[in-house]
């Protein structure tokens, strides 16, 4: 799947590069899932490519903080969010991807999680762009594959040892020519 320059950027601010960004629609294009189920969403850039590329008509559930005071903790989403003008990320996200429904809070809560049980207590597909902690990444992927068959994510790069560290122990594989990782209770 090729995603022209003109479509990475008419995307919403985010992470992902445009590797990633075609190596999530081709995936989501060889796949059909009707209940995604999104951990981390920013802006909404991944956001957008799951609702352009999965099935038609497919559950899309996005989960995150949506909080400012959050990303102010860390440098590379704060200088993006100041050198983009974002006052609020979560009318940011809300702008760009409407018709997505959205739950404010920790993927890690028991009432967030009661949320995402209320829409679904199963999907298809969890996509994870969150916290990379190796200890809070652990709880996040147990409860991921406790609601849904097949995970993909984010970062799987020499960038974040630690990280990668506890991808590899997990038994994800790598999708090539990106940074994303997939796995499903059948690997």
């Amino acid at each position: 799947m090729q995603i022209s320059q003109a479509e990475f950027q008419s995307l919403p601010f985010g992470w992902m590069e445009i590797s990633d960004c075609q190596a999530l629609a081709s995936y989501l294009q060889g796949h059909s899932f009707s209940r995604i189920l999104e951990i981390g969403s920013f802006c909404g850039r991944s956001t957008r490519l799951l609702t352009d590329y999965s099935t038609t008509n497919s559950t899309i559930v996005s989960v995150d903080y949506w909080n400012m005071d959050v990303y102010s903790q860390f440098p590379a989403p704060q200088k993006m969010i100041d050198d983009n003008n974002i006052l609020d990320v979560y009318s940011n996200f809300k702008l760009n991807c409407p018709m997505v429904q959205s739950i404010r809070g920790s993927i890690l809560d028991s009432q967030t999680q009661a949320q995402i049980a209320a829409v679904s207590p199963f999907y298809d597909l969890c996509f994870i762009d969150a916290d990379r902690r190796p200890d809070k990444f652990f709880e996040i992927f147990n409860y991921a594959k406790s609601v849904a068959p097949h995970l993909m994510g984010t970062h799987y790069n020499p960038r974040f040892p630690e990280y990668l560290s506890t991808l590899k122990k997990m038994n994800v594989r790598r999708i090539l020519d990106s940074t994303l990782w997939v796995w499903t209770d059948s690997l």
